[in-house]
């Protein structure tokens, strides 16, 4: 079983152990889509022995370029080499206790697309943890908008539309299943304490192109929420957080 694992990275040298951590598990290749960091981000990545590192061609959050540019690149890299390919964020983690013998027996039976189920992980603090992410923080929330679709077999034609929540065009007669009934879920590590959450939600700000508009944290904090409401993240988490359960 060959997986194959597409990822965009700017100054994520915190989380970069844990992802690296998580995927090295069962992926074979790890592709980064790397953008400018001015941290130890390129560093971890280049010792990594899995990791091949692309340099992008137009920095910031441009959501328009990955889904035209970089999100097509498993066409080129993994069609007729890999198994599975899965487009996710650096706080991202896609999670089953026995995920290899799932997407396994989900190849036998010819499933080509698998939406996991999605997650907001919430925690008061950062992990501290050597190991991986999910060992030390295990509840969370129901979410929306993780829920995307976002494994698949690379021999099939797909394209997202703007955030990858939702996909644009696709090729017909797919066979597709939904993470809940294989147990496969995405677990989204964005609420380690509000410190966290507030300097992460400033550096995406800064990074985000609308139409030719960086929008700030400060004039556009309302977006879409996991309940599919919305406003402002930070206040939904603070309202909600005494619901989470346990999901690993």
């Amino acid at each position: 079983m060959k997986i194959d694992i597409y990822v965009t990275m700017y100054n994520e040298e915190f989380m970069v152990p844990y992802f690296l951590r998580h995927y090295e598990t069962f992926a074979n290749r790890i592709f980064v889509f790397y953008d400018k960091s001015t941290d130890k981000t390129r560093e971890l990545l280049e010792h990594h022995p899995k990791v091949t590192v692309f340099d992008v061609e137009r920095s910031g959050i441009d959501e328009g370029y990955w889904i035209s540019k970089l999100w097509t690149k498993y066409e080129e890299s993994s069609r007729g080499r890999a198994d599975w390919v899965a487009l996710v964020d650096t706080d991202e983690f896609l999670y089953h206790p026995n995920l290899i013998n799932v997407l396994t027996q989900e190849k036998e039976q010819g499933t080509q697309l698998i939406q996991p189920e999605g997650f907001i992980m919430i925690s008061e603090s950062p992990p501290t943890t050597k190991e991986q992410i999910y060992d030390e923080i295990k509840t969370g929330l129901p979410d929306f908008w993780a829920t995307q679709c976002c494994l698949f077999d690379p021999d099939i034609y797909i394209r997202f539309r703007p955030g990858c929540h939702s996909i644009a065009h696709m090729q017909k007669e797919i066979k597709f299943k939904v993470g809940s009934e294989l147990g496969i879920k995405l677990l989204h590590y964005r609420w380690l304490g509000k410190e966290y959450a507030q300097k992460r939600d400033v550096k995406n700000f800064e990074r985000y192109f609308i139409g030719g508009v960086v929008p700030t944290y400060k004039t556009d904090p309302k977006r879409q929420l996991p309940d599919r409401s919305r406003g402002r993240l930070l206040d939904w988490i603070e309202s909600h957080k005494q619901k989470a359960i346990n999901i690993v």
